[in-house]
């Protein structure tokens, strides 16, 4: 949010003020950036979740994964499912522009309860429309696609195909409703002390 914040900025100089151009602009730049610098804790921690201890070689901890991954694919690995990640770096592209574009549509009475609204809603229509492709970004970075001698997926369209012919329609949004429970009232916090703090500073003349 920092990153977008700057990149708004800028992109408001050239576009003007509140340029649907220029948030989208500045969505996709910071989303791009966030996903490249983290990908490699993405990696990892998919791996923690879903790996499981063999008998006889002890616990699984982060050193074990991260050699275990350089070990198969080099420093390439830690960023396996990138382009996966970086397509959804259109996640908040699209939830920042739903908020902004939401912020003016509603009535302003109240800043900050128009706020959470709008960040509840952004979040919820992003998190239904790009959720499938975060399923097959694990899936494709899961253990079973290393240990196994003949890989379980040949690669995206293929998990793509098995997910819709073993498990229909619904085996895209697993954990869904349980990714949305966490998320929308963390989101609805988030975007309630966002435009609080906001508007305090601005009252400071720290903006």
């Amino acid at each position: 949010f920092f990153s977008f914040g700057y990149e708004k900025e800028r992109y408001e100089r050239i576009f003007g003020k509140d340029s649907r151009r220029g948030i989208m602009l500045a969505s996709v730049e910071s989303s791009s950036i966030a996903t490249i610098l983290t990908s490699p804790l993405w990696v990892i921690k998919t791996r923690m979740l879903l790996s499981i201890p063999k008998p006889g070689h002890g616990a699984i901890n982060y050193q074990k994964i991260i050699k275990e991954i350089y070990h198969h694919h080099g420093w390439k690995g830690y960023f396996r499912g990138l382009e996966l990640g970086l397509l959804l770096s259109t996640y908040g592209m699209c939830q920042m522009t739903l908020f902004e574009t939401l912020k003016l549509l509603a009535p302003s009475n109240d800043p900050c309860i128009t706020s959470t609204y709008c960040g509840i809603v952004s979040k919820w229509i992003t998190s239904f429309a790009l959720y499938p492709i975060g399923v097959i970004k694990t899936r494709i970075q899961q253990n079973q696609y290393v240990e196994c001698r003949t890989a379980k997926y040949q690669g995206i369209m293929d998990c793509c195909k098995k997910t819709a012919m073993l498990e229909g329609f619904r085996g895209f949004y697993k954990g869904f409703v349980a990714s949305s429970l966490r998320s929308i009232p963390s989101n609805a916090i988030f975007f309630f002390f966002l435009e609080y703090y906001k508007r305090l500073f601005e009252n400071l003349g720290m903006f």
